[in-house]
């Protein structure tokens, strides 16, 4: 007479499986919550570009923008720097406006991403 149930064999080969899927999911898991902060990164930086264009878009034409290595307050872990160029192009009523940010990601890795942008004397 066969009695219902599972042998130990069985209850073991099921378990391993069942472990084996967890850890895939769970290493998933880990990748995308270090992407995810990677992109709030990347977003909290262009964030600090624009902030930065908006301060000098205002600023006079014969204004020296030039600034290196600032950060600013609650972002310590972003560094900027401006550079401008004039006159560009050989215009002396149009300059070139760089702006820098770099940070270390959550891979621990270098980032830098570079606005550029043109500003003219009016």
């Amino acid at each position: 007479m066969k009695r219902g149930g599972f042998t130990l064999v069985e209850v073991m080969a099921a378990m391993v499986i069942v472990g084996v899927a967890f850890v895939s999911i769970l290493g998933m898991y880990t990748v995308g919550i270090r992407i995810s902060r990677q992109n709030r990164q990347k977003t909290e930086a262009y964030n600090l570009l624009t902030r930065k264009l908006e301060e000098i878009k205002p600023a006079n034409f014969a204004t020296n923008v030039n600034q290196a290595g600032f950060q600013y307050s609650g972002f310590p872990q972003y560094t900027l720097g401006v550079t401008q160029t004039a006159p560009f192009l050989g215009n002396p009523n149009l300059k070139r406006i760089e702006v820098g940010v770099s940070w270390n990601n959550s891979f621990g890795n270098l980032q830098a991403e570079t606005i550029i942008t043109l500003k003219a004397n009016n």
